[in-house]
């Protein structure tokens, strides 16, 4: 469920169901690089992800 911040963020008046997506991305000498928080409308959204590792 949402938090009191995210329901304020999308004007909802009470939490509703979300999708949250955390992803790390690393370089090749394994420094992470990269942070990601995604916070989704259940309701609203559809997620598909394909991943593919290169060598």
């Amino acid at each position: 469920m949402s938090t009191k911040e995210e329901t304020r963020l999308v004007r909802q008046k009470s939490p509703f169901p979300t999708l949250v997506i955390k992803r790390l991305s690393f370089s090749v000498n394994g420094e992470i690089v990269e942070y990601v928080k995604g916070v989704h409308q259940g309701d609203l959204h559809r997620y598909n992800c394909e991943l593919t590792r290169y060598r």
